[in-house]
């Protein structure tokens, strides 16, 4: 029996591959926590070698191997140590993006225990411990140490960060509480990224020296970055910019959530809505877009502004027009009797200037899509690709239903949902005018060819075409998370042509 069992483990060259594959997409991630400069496989934990295979053989195109990294245990004990809390972030991460239900069901499970062990330890408040800047008198040694202690507290901000990200991923993909308030995020952000990614330790020492001679005296924190915005762009060469926006515009879907639940119970109909419009719920909303507004005009003055930064704001904004937990439900995500309950306040929704705001947010999360290196359109971002097609759907299907007679244009002007600001774009949000477009994503034409939003199945395919050719894949090569969606998405396109010939 024990050769058949060694026989079916993983080689080690096939161990060796999946490593060394994640460690070069993970390094190439803006929020990454895991420090690979001191890294040697023959000294790390085997929870953490186990976590690394697995987040490589997630990544692989190969459904054979892909299945390798879904069969991994965790083991959780010493939750006051770095390696374990690692070894679980590998675990959750593979499984809350495994496009399983029941793997997704148990990562979020998992999820909540991190983050309150992360919470009891302290470490969602200002990690201390950092040690004295590397001096010039220092010899290899006392650098060799001073080095390890500061990875070891620049690694559990950096986790810390990316919990935080995740997190707020997470609750936006699957429309659930977040599980970490950006109220406690008080932990300083990260070190610049040429001391994280400094392959030895004179290297860091040296980009140490000339950090310490510019390192004010105090560093924002996550908390302080969202009570005044501007203050992180006093810091560009004392933190890791690229990290930082990501990290304070994920920690504003706290403020969307917040809004979201406001209004869900105040109000039961549209007309609920409408009297409550000066309350709470109005008054988040409004504080939210204008402070997410500023947000936008000051990181896109850097040069790290990427689009996962444009993607990540535009989503939240999508979510401040409109209820995608509603549009779930209209397109049959429980009964029928709620998907009829919900028609009649989604109905008053698409007449509104609202829904135009939300159409326009969803095309220009797909318009940052498109911007997305190749294989990095996956996870949350593809689930936003995914939300932005139910909007369009949720739109076509609403305005096809609403028969009131409407101002007839001589000759109707082509919207570009997925393009930059334009007048023609003002016009479709304020006043209605035009006809909302989007690219087609699957014509090989160098010229730009748009589809009407009217025709939804051609759009749903437009944008499976979009996550095909952006994680460069068809069928099972996909990863599975972006082949459900992709299945999805065809569904509401034959759902809207049935509804249409009905």
């Amino acid at each position: 029996m024990t050769p058949s069992v060694v026989s079916s483990f993983p080689s080690a060259e096939l161990l060796t591959t999946l490593i060394h594959r994640w460690s070069v997409y993970h390094t190439s991630q803006v929020d990454s926590w895991f420090h690979f400069a001191r890294f040697d496989p023959n000294t790390e934990p085997p929870e953490i070698l186990i976590g690394i295979a697995a987040a490589g053989a997630a990544l692989s195109k190969s459904p054979r191997i892909r299945m390798l990294g879904q069969k991994f245990e965790v083991d959780n004990r010493n939750i006051r140590r770095l390696k374990p809390y690692q070894s679980l972030v590998f675990m959750l991460d593979i499984g809350l993006w495994s496009g399983d239900r029941r793997k997704v069901e148990i990562a979020e499970g998992f999820a909540q225990l991190l983050v309150t062990m992360v919470r009891r330890g302290g470490y969602l408040a200002r990690v201390e411990g950092s040690p004295t800047l590397s001096l010039p008198s220092d010899d290899v040694a006392s650098i060799e140490r001073k080095w390890v202690s500061w990875i070891e507290t620049e690694s559990l901000r950096r986790m810390t960060t990316h919990l935080l990200i995740r997190d707020s991923q997470t609750s936006a993909s699957l429309l659930i509480p977040p599980m970490i308030s950006f109220a406690e995020m008080t932990c300083v952000l990260p070190a610049p990224r040429r001391l994280w990614i400094a392959r030895t330790a004179q290297e860091w020492a040296e980009g140490m020296r000339s950090y310490g001679d510019s390192k004010p005296q105090q560093l924002p924190s996550v908390r302080s970055c969202l009570h005044d915005i501007n203050s992180a762009t006093g810091f560009g060469q004392q933190v890791d910019t690229e990290l930082a926006i990501l990290t304070v515009s994920n920690a504003f879907w706290g403020f969307c959530w917040q809004h979201r639940q406001v209004e869900a119970v105040l109000r039961h109909t549209w007309e609920d809505i409408q009297k409550s419009s000066s309350l709470l719920s109005t008054s988040i909303k409004q504080v939210a877009v204008q402070r997410l507004q500023q947000f936008r005009l000051v990181a896109s003055e850097w040069q790290d502004f990427t689009p996962e930064d444009i993607l990540t704001c535009e989503r939240l904004l999508i979510n401040l027009y409109v209820s995608l937990e509603d549009v779930q439900l209209l397109a049959g995500k429980a009964s029928e009797k709620e998907a009829r309950r919900t028609f009649s306040t989604l109905k008053h929704w698409a007449r509104s200037s609202d829904s135009r705001q939300a159409v326009w947010h969803a095309g220009q999360v797909i318009r940052a899509a498109r911007g997305y290196p190749v294989q990095s359109l996956r996870d949350a971002s593809a689930v936003a690709v995914y939300h932005s097609g139910l909007i369009f759907w949720a739109y076509v299907i609403l305005t096809n239903v609403d028969k009131t007679p409407k101002e007839v244009q001589p000759a109707p002007q082509e919207v570009i949902l997925d393009d930059e600001a334009s007048p023609h774009l003002e016009r479709f949000v304020m006043l209605g005018r035009g006809i909302p477009t989007i690219r087609n994503y699957g014509s090989s034409s160098r010229r730009v060819q748009l589809i009407p939003l009217s025709d939804a199945r051609r759009v749903m395919s437009s944008l499976v075409d979009l996550l095909q050719s952006q994680n460069a894949c068809k069928g099972e090569e996909c990863p599975p998370l972006v082949e459900n969606l992709n299945k999805l998405m065809r569904s509401l396109g034959n759902a809207a042509r049935s509804i249409r010939d009905v």
